[in-house]
């Protein structure tokens, strides 16, 4: 900004100051005249702004005809200022040109360009060291064009001139950050008031200062499109511990800092909360609702099953025992080739097991199967690598596991609705157990076990027997179902019968869905009787009773509502959110009910991809990168990822 347009509010001697005329300017009292007589050419990028009366007096000021900011013009000032103005750049290329060149996508460029193009790009991921794919991405690809378009307006410029300095970018990011976090929870706050969203959050150490961060992901149907936002990943309090009482508190602070729920005494307790089984996340969020992730609940089922104390036996003579065996050798055996380099040697790296990563057990037993003859041909020399490695009981093992992996692949998304499903990939995962419990020895292969100077064999279906039943039981008791997955079920019209699940359950969850319906039914019709007694009744209410409105039908109650949606028989479609928005005016109630539960996600995965960024964000040469330059890094990304989204796919 210039000093002439620094001073402007201050009034001059004569001259009202700039507020007040343009306050002037709003009331009417002074108007924009576009025909200047003057012949400079400036005149073309300003308007005088001038009494609004006979005289049409100066003010004082001109107002920019593209950017409409006041800038003073008077005998005193003189007008160098505004030939120096922004909009009296002239471009080197007319209008419509310059369109043509930005826009264009197809346009055939020299190949000396091209090539010299691909210089610069191995020039630039060389010296600054970056990843080639970096030249693909979507935020490089927009500052490219942007500097073409630059570059088409006002001709070779000297880049410096234009690119702002690393510190300003840092001083910039917060505010950007908090402006356009302020204007998302504009649209999210009467989802939150109206009990719509759900929340996702985990937690994550940084490997080099051993720093804390918390995310926090906020989910909600909005116009039967789901949402999800990354809106907090916050730095956990150094001086503090992860207790329960702390985490509850770091929740609130943020609530209230950006007044989520105004005037709501715990907004926590306005969302839905889905978490892993963290003692200190429960602590967090005992009084309010708070649902199991689906997916950690599928990984502790596994862990259990596979613990080394049943496979193994307390005294090794379980007939899970080749099991433990199979394991603990494979695991050697990647172990070793990892340590070796001897990875390099065969067509594809084997997968290492990972106990924070869901499945990695199963990617590790497939990796082995597939280059198994590899690994033998390798190992010539040295079989005892993969002595105790059965490849018909790896086989075995292997499709014992992958419904597991199906199921929680399939619940850990959060582009589209995942809840629903939870309690029908649970009955499948009984069914897939049950299938191993009948034993059969015909055609059966043999596995012997040596134990001292005893050998026994035994089938693989008595092992994978023994394995199942141990599974079942661990199922039932960790496979916690809440009343969130049965609504949801409940909500699924393919499904809505509930076959999977007994009798008494269906009925309890229908009586329970009715109840849940009745507070939609009783706010209904309070706020009918407040527009009554507004006086918002039709003008031609004495002619009421003939009126041909459809709207005007009596609605039904939450029990009729119930027994219709169970008995329709218009088509199931596999797409439940699409079925809800046609069919949202049919069953107002349930749709209510359908929009808050359906948006909620089966697991926590969410947030704990979040900390996938943040270890890329936190890498070793940026480990002094403050909280709050961390959050709104984490918020931007996901921001500008989602409106790339939007731009994609504009009819959503």
């Amino acid at each position: 900004m210039s000093a002439v347009e620094q001073t402007t509010n201050v009034p001059v001697e004569g001259i009202e100051s700039k507020s007040t005329i343009q306050k002037k300017l709003k009331s009417g009292d002074c108007k924009l005249l576009d025909k200047v007589d003057g012949k400079a050419e400036f005149w073309k990028c300003f308007y005088k702004v001038v009494f609004n009366n006979e005289t049409e007096k100066e003010t004082g000021f001109v107002c920019c005809t593209k950017r409409k900011t006041f800038m003073a013009y008077t005998y005193n000032t003189g007008s160098s200022h505004l030939s120096r103005h922004k909009c009296m750049l002239v471009p080197r290329k007319s209008k419509s040109s310059m369109l043509s060149f930005v826009t264009k996508k197809n346009k055939s460029l020299p190949n000396n360009v091209m090539n010299e193009c691909k210089e610069k790009c191995i020039k630039f991921v060389c010296q600054d060291i970056h990843p080639m794919d970096i030249v693909s991405g979507p935020g490089f690809k927009d500052l490219a064009s942007y500097l073409i378009k630059v570059g088409s307006q006002f001709g070779q410029i000297d880049v410096d001139d234009l690119l702002p300095h690393p510190t300003t970018i840092s001083r910039n990011l917060i505010k950007n950050s908090d402006a356009k976090r302020e204007q998302l929870f504009i649209s999210i706050k009467p989802f939150l008031i109206a009990n719509m969203v759900s929340a996702t959050t985990d937690m994550w150490t940084d490997n080099y200062k051993k720093r804390s961060y918390i995310a926090l992901t906020l989910h909600f149907i909005d116009n039967w499109k789901l949402k999800n936002y990354s809106v907090y990943t916050g730095q956990f309090p150094v001086d503090e511990k992860k207790t329960g009482e702390n985490i509850k508190k770091c929740f609130k602070q943020f609530f209230v800092a950006w007044d989520m729920i105004p005037g709501e005494v715990n907004p926590l307790s306005k969302v839905i909360w889905v978490t892993d089984q963290g003692s200190n996340i429960k602590k967090a969020l005992e009084q309010n609702t708070r649902v199991n992730c689906a997916a950690h609940m599928i990984s502790n089922i596994l862990k259990a099953t596979f613990d080394n104390k049943f496979i193994s036996g307390e005294d090794g003579k379980s007939v899970t025992v080749p099991i433990f065996k199979l394991i603990q050798a494979s695991k050697a055996l990647v172990g070793y080739m990892k340590r070796t380099g001897d990875n390099n040697k065969i067509s594809k790296t084997l997968i290492q097991e990972l106990e924070i990563r869901w499945n990695t057990r199963l990617l590790m037993l497939m990796s082995i199967e597939e280059q198994f003859q590899e690994i033998k041909d390798l190992y010539k020399e040295e079989p005892h690598r993969f002595y105790d490695i059965d490849i018909i009981l790896l086989k075995k093992i292997i499709d014992f596991l992958k419904p597991f992996k199906h199921a929680t692949d399939e619940l850990e998304g959060d582009t589209y609705p995942t809840i629903h499903k939870v309690i029908l990939y649970k009955a499948k995962l009984e069914k897939h157990l049950k299938s191993y419990l009948q034993v059969t020895t015909t055609n059966e292969y043999n596995i012997t076990i040596h134990n001292n100077n005893d050998e026994t064999e035994i089938s693989c279906s008595v092992i994978l027997n023994a394995l199942a039943k141990h599974a079942l039981s661990v199922v039932e008791e960790k496979f916690k179902i809440h009343q969130v997955h049965e609504f949801a079920c409940f909500l699924w019209p393919k499904f809505k019968s509930l076959r999977m699940l007994p009798n008494e359950s269906k009925i309890r969850i229908t009586n329970e869905v009715s109840l849940a319906l009745l507070k939609y039914e009783l706010n209904r019709i309070n706020a009918q009787e407040g527009a009554d007694s507004l006086g918002t009744a039709s003008h031609n209410e004495d002619f009421e009773e003939w009126e041909d409105n459809l709207s005007q039908s009596i609605p039904l109650n939450s029990l009729q509502e119930i027994q219709v949606y169970q008995n329709d028989i218009s088509p199931k479609i596999d797409n439940v959110m699409l079925w809800w928005e046609q069919n949202n005016l049919k069953f107002p109630l349930l749709s209510q009910l359908a929009q808050k539960i359906l948006g909620i996600p089966a697991s926590s995965a969410s947030s704990e991809r979040c900390f996938s960024t943040a270890g890329r964000i936190i890498e070793k040469r940026r480990t002094n990168l403050k909280g709050e330059t961390v959050d709104s890094l984490m918020f931007l990304h996901d921001y500008y990822k989602k409106q790339q989204l939007v731009s994609a796919c504009p009819t959503e």
